[in-house]
């Protein structure tokens, strides 16, 4: 336990360094909306799956909207009191960057009507702090991946095991029948050559009789 709570100390620290959410414009729906961004040293994957793992917290069933992951009438209380429907990407900063993970949040608060920076300042700086703090659910993903991925490691090495160790106990009964076989085989070539050794002696005696 105590080596999990350091590894998690290490990763933590190690995220934080890099990953500080900022406040940007971007194209949705053919208009500027503000939106919160953060990336993190971490893959897709692994982002996403901290991201649905701290908002399943707030049991809303998100939706799939042009290309969001959307909680529809959710209160996040680190955010704002108010229902709000927030809008989560997460992609990739760039086709080579594959060991990043970066989210932007959209702030809504209903029908497509998105809160800007300057008019909810207060709310965006939350959703800053809310994106900061998602350091701590990446690192806790991270974790999880790493452990899932370990388990797997196990297993199959284990079942590779196995299947040696049956291999081996085949190979051990395969040898017993060999050497019982060998045994055999051996016992009857002596045999034989006792039973052809007395023939011989039998045939000379008699061709010693003919002649």
């Amino acid at each position: 336990m105590k080596t999990i709570l350091i590894v998690l100390a290490f990763l933590a620290t190690a995220i934080s360094a890099s990953a500080q959410a900022t406040l940007i414009t971007i194209d949705h729906n053919k208009l500027p909306t503000a939106a919160v961004s953060n990336t993190y040293p971490q893959p897709v994957q692994i982002v996403t799956t901290a991201v649905e793992s701290k908002m399943a917290s707030y049991k809303v069933k998100p939706k799939k909207i042009k290309g969001y992951t959307v909680y529809q009438g959710v209160i996040v209380p680190e955010i704002s009191a108010q229902p709000l429907d927030l809008y989560f990407k997460v992609e990739q900063p760039s086709k080579r960057d594959k060991n990043s993970g970066t989210v932007t949040l959209l702030i809504s608060g209903g029908n497509e009507v998105f809160y800007n920076e300057r008019e909810q300042a207060d709310m965006f700086a939350a959703g800053q702090s809310f994106l900061n703090n998602l350091t701590s659910d990446v690192t806790s993903s991270k974790l999880a991946f790493d452990l899932q991925r370990q388990n797997k490691e196990v297993q199959s090495t284990n079942k590779k095991l196995d299947g040696y160790k049956k291999e081996l106990s085949k190979l051990q009964r395969q040898k017993k029948d060999i050497e019982s076989k060998i045994a055999r085989t051996e016992k009857s070539i002596a045999d034989t050559e006792a039973s052809l050794k007395s023939a011989e002696q039998s045939r000379d005696e008699l061709k010693s009789q003919v002649e």
